[in-house]
């Protein structure tokens, strides 16, 4: 993930269940870089991971965003155009 985030320079970068500690770290790392960063984690409740100690140093507080659907579709395709650049399509 990290060397993504250098070679190609994304404004988001999406990661779907965060779970172990090296991936929680990496996630850091992105964040730290002013990319911004979606990501899950399973937990029963909000609690669960922040007492999760990979996790906790991912929850740094609860935001709630909303975007038009234009916005939306714009950061979708965004993100399509930089997963094939990955994968070198």
């Amino acid at each position: 993930m990290i060397e993504a985030v250098e070679n190609h320079m994304p404004e988001v970068i999406v990661i779907d269940e965060i779970g172990t500690e090296l991936e929680a770290i990496a996630a850091s790392t992105i964040a730290q870089r002013g990319v911004h960063l979606v990501g899950t984690a399973h937990g029963v409740t909000i609690e669960s991971i922040i007492k999760n100690p990979c996790l906790q140093m991912l929850v740094g507080g609860i935001e709630v965003h909303f975007f038009l659907f234009t916005e939306l579709i714009c950061m979708l395709l965004k993100l399509s155009i930089f997963l094939m650049v990955i994968k070198g399509q």
